[in-house]
Parts: structure tokens; C-alpha cells; sequence
């Protein structure tokens, strides 16, 4: 893929930017509904696949500063989804970082991770350059070499005009 992809529903937003592979960054911005779960899981499916077909593992990390706190009907969606992905899911993935300002939406993520399978190394940075320099460690950590640019990433999750970022 190796590109900047911007997916729309009529509530929010996905940004998937894997650029900088093998770190992936997947911005969600908005409310999050149906839609957006759906075609998130199916873009990660697909880098899983992807990924899986070549060898390779990555990083992955969540930008979402700018999301509502999902519905519970939604968080049951994310936990059907998360146990619909390729059991290979896990062992490509080195780690998960999330940025979040929500201890609410926090608190819904972290439940989340306790009642699905996965079983994926996940951490909570303060900021996206956080999230960056603890990916490129754990990548170095898995004998993986970093990109060689990943600040260019920090340019796919600027916030949206008004949200406070």
C-alpha cells in the first residue's frame, strides 16, 4: 500500500498512513459509527494479510485524540471485529500505541483489550512523537529497522480545524 489513505462516514473520519512502514498510523477523528469500524477492520485485515503474504511486522499506532466515546453497541462491533482478524493478527504486530486525551475513551479501549483475544503489547503516549519513538524501539527490539523518515507521519494526524491540537 505505502501510501495516505482518507476514508469518510457521515459522523467521522479514518486516516490510514503506512508511509512510514513499518510503522502505520490510523487517525480517527469524529464519532465513530458502522461505517468507519467496518472499513477500519477491513484496512487492518488487509495490511495483516498483506503483511503476512511478505514477512513483515510492524507497529501500529491510533491517533485518537479526536473521537467521541463509542456506543456500547459500537464496542461490541471493535470486539467482533478484533476477534475476526487473522489469527497472525498478534505475532506481526510488535506493539500498539494509542493516543487518547478521553480517560473515558481510554478506560472503553482498555476493557476492550480485556474482553477480546488479543493479546498485542498496547501503551498509552502522551503524544504522536511518543508514540513514534516508542514504535521505532520496539521495532529495533524485534530486529526491525525503523523507517527512515517516520516524522512524516506527524503531518497525517493534524487535528481537525477547532478540535483544541
Amino acid at each position: 500500500m505505502r501510501e495516505r489513505q482518507t476514508r469518510k462516514s457521515r459522523s467521522g473520519e479514518l486516516v490510514f498512513d503506512d508511509r512510514a512502514f513499518p510503522i502505520v498510523l490510523i487517525c480517527l477523528r469524529g464519532d465513530l459509527d458502522a461505517e468507519l469500524v467496518d472499513q477500519l477492520f477491513d484496512w487492518i485485515k488487509q495490511l495483516v494479510t498483506d503483511s503476512q503474504d511478505k514477512k513483515l511486522r510492524y507497529a501500529l499506532i491510533f491517533d485518537a485524540l479526536d473521537i467521541a466515546r463509542p456506543s456500547p453497541s459500537l464496542r461490541g462491533q471493535i470486539a467482533r471485529r478484533v476477534d475476526l482478524l487473522p489469527p497472525s493478527w498478534t505475532s506481526l504486530n510488535v506493539g500498539s500505541h494509542v493516543l487518547i486525551s478521553s480517560p473515558v475513551v481510554r478506560g472503553a479501549l482498555t476493557a476492550l483489550t480485556w474482553i477480546t483475544s488479543s493479546k498485542i503489547s498496547t501503551s498509552f503516549p502522551d503524544s504522536l512523537e511518543a508514540a513514534i519513538a516508542k514504535a521505532c524501539v520496539e521495532l529495533r527490539g524485534a530486529g526491525i529497522e525503523p523507517p527512515p523518515s517516520p516524522e512524516l507521519l506527524l503531518g497525517a494526524s493534524a487535528r481537525r480545524a477547532g478540535s483544541g491540537g
